[in-house]
C-alpha cells in the first residue's frame, strides 16, 4: 500500500512517545474524586482476572489496565464488586491494553458507553473483538495497528468512529455496521491502511472525515443504505486519498415499500400493493379494484442494488381478499284465494313472500326448511307455488337464502327466513 509506511513509521513513534510515559501518569490526567470520604477514592482500583478496574466518586467504573495474570482472553464485566457496591462498567480508559501483545480476544459488555483513546492501541495479537450495543463512541487510536484483526461489527448504538481508530490494521478485510446503525461521523484516518476491499455505509452518517479510508490499496466497492440525495449531501471531503479516481456508490436498497405478501379486503375502490421507492421502477399489478393474488416486479435502476446483494428484479407477492357477501330477509304474509285455488295452484313472487334489505352479491339459492308440504319453492328463483287443495288457513314457511358470491366477494352465510301464505 502506498502510504503503509510512511503512516507505520508515524504510528511507530507515537507508540514510542507513549510507551515512555508512566502508566500511573496517564492516570493521574483523569479527574480523581472520592468514593466514599475516608474509605476509598478514584485511584482505588480492583483487579479481576488480570484486568484492571478503576472505581469514581459517581459509583462508576472504567477498565484501566491490566497485569501479567491477565489471559489472553478477557471477557470485560459489566459491574465489578466493591465493598457491597455493584459499580457500573462504563468505559474501557485511554491506553488500558496499550501495546499487550498477548491478547486474543476481547467481549465489550453493554454498560460500556465509550472506548477511550488508544485502548487497545498496538494490540498485534488481538483478531476477535466483540462489541456490544451500547458503545457510543470509538475512540481515536484506540484500535490501531491490530494487525491480526481481520474483521470487525460495528454495533448500532455507536454514532462515531474517532480518528485513526482502526488506522494501519493491515489484515482488517471487513467492517460491517449492525442493522439500524446510528452512526454520524466516520474520523480523519479511521481506516487508513485496512485491506478493507468493500463497505456498506450506513444512511445516518453526516461525515466522512479526510483520508478516512486512505491508502486502502483494494476498496473499490462503497455500498450506501440511504438515497443518492442523501449521499450527496455527506461532507466526505477528501476521505479516499490515493487513489487515482473517486469511488462512485453503489446504493443499496433494504426495502420495498409494502411487505411482501401484504393483504387487503375488497372494497370496490382502486387498491395499490406496492408504493413507489427511490432506485427501482414497478411494473406488473401494481393497484387494482379486483379482488384475487396479484403479482408487482420492481427492477433496479442503475447503480442500485438489494440488501441482499443481489440485482435481479423482485417479485411482489400481494393480494386483495373478497369482501364479506351480507344478506339481510325478513318475511312477508301473502294472501291466496280459496276460490282459486280449488281451480288450480296459485304462484306467489318471492318478493311477495321475502323483503330483501341487503340481497348480497351473486345467485341466490332458495332452500326449503319446514312448512306445509303443499307449499313450495323454486331454489333458483325463489317463486313460491301453493297447490290446489290446501285448505283456508294460514300457513308458515321457513326457507334458507344463500348468495353464492362472485369474483370480489365470498359466498354468503345461510340466512333462515320464515315467511306466511293465508288462504282465505
Amino acid at each position: 500500500m502506498k502510504k503503509k509506511g510512511a503512516a507505520l513509521a508515524i504510528l511507530m513513534s507515537l507508540v514510542m512517545v507513549f510507551a515512555m510515559m508512566p502508566m500511573m501518569s496517564m492516570m493521574s490526567m483523569m479527574p480523581m474524586m472520592p468514593i466514599t470520604p475516608g474509605t476509598a477514592y478514584a485511584d482505588s482500583e480492583v483487579v479481576d482476572a488480570g484486568v484492571k478496574y478503576t472505581l469514581y466518586y459517581d459509583r462508576e467504573a472504567i477498565v484501566s489496565g491490566y497485569t501479567d495474570a491477565m489471559p489472553d482472553n478477557v471477557i470485560i464485566h459489566d459491574k465489578i464488586k466493591f465493598g457491597d457496591v455493584d459499580y457500573p462498567v462504563t468505559g474501557i480508559g485511554r491506553n488500558a491494553f496499550w501495546d499487550c501483545s498477548s491478547l486474543v480476544s476481547i467481549v465489550i459488555p453493554e454498560s460500556v458507553t465509550m472506548i477511550d483513546q488508544f485502548a487497545f492501541a498496538n494490540c498485534k495479537s488481538l483478531k476477535d473483538i466483540t462489541i456490544h450495543e451500547g458503545v457510543t463512541s470509538i475512540g481515536y487510536y484506540s484500535f490501531a495497528n491490530c494487525q491480526s484483526l481481520k474483521a470487525i461489527t460495528i454495533p448500532k448504538s455507536v454514532t462515531s468512529i474517532g480518528s485513526h481508530a482502526f488506522a494501519e490494521c493491515q489484515n482488517l478485510e471487513t467492517v460491517a455496521f449492525a442493522e439500524g446503525s446510528r452512526l454520524e461521523t466516520i474520523g480523519t484516518c479511521a481506516f487508513q491502511g485496512a485491506a478493507i476491499t468493500g463497505i456498506a455505509i450506513p444512511a445516518s452518517v453526516t461525515s466522512i472525515e479526510s483520508n478516512a479510508f486512505s491508502s486502502c490499496g483494494l476498496l473499490d466497492t462503497v455500498y450506501y443504505l440511504g438515497t443518492e440525495a442523501q449521499w450527496n449531501t455527506i461532507d466526505k471531503g477528501d476521505a479516499w486519498s490515493g487513489r487515482e479516481d473517486d469511488i462512485e456508490p453503489v446504493f443499496i436498497i433494504d426495502t420495498i415499500n409494502v411487505p411482501e405478501g401484504k393483504t387487503f379486503i375488497y372494497n370496490g375502490e382502486e387498491q395499490t400493493g406496492v408504493d413507489p421507492g427511490t432506485g427501482y421502477t414497478l411494473s406488473g399489478t401494481v393497484s387494482t379494484k379486483a379482488a384475487g393474488s396479484h403479482q408487482a416486479i420492481a427492477t433496479l435502476e442503475e447503480g442500485y442494488i438489494w440488501i441482499d446483494a443481489t440485482a435481479a428484479p423482485k417479485t411482489i407477492d400481494w393480494k386483495i381478499d373478497k369482501a364479506e357477501n351480507i344478506i339481510s330477509v325478513n318475511g312477508k304474509t301473502a294472501a291466496v284465494k280459496y276460490k282459486k285455488l280449488k281451480k288450480k295452484n296459485q304462484k306467489l313472487a318471492v318478493t311477495k313472500v321475502i323483503k330483501f334489505t341487503k340481497k348480497g352479491q351473486g345467485k341466490l339459492t332458495y332452500t326449503k326448511a319446514s312448512g306445509n308440504k303443499k307449499i313450495a319453492i323454486s331454489k333458483t328463483t325463489g317463486k313460491v307455488t301453493v297447490k290446489k287443495g290446501l285448505k283456508k288457513g294460514t300457513y308458515k314457511v321457513k326457507v334458507n337464502v344463500r348468495a353464492a358470491g362472485n369474483a370480489n366477494y365470498n359466498a354468503s352465510a345461510v340466512k333462515s327466513v320464515t315467511f306466511k301464505v293465508k288462504v282465505k
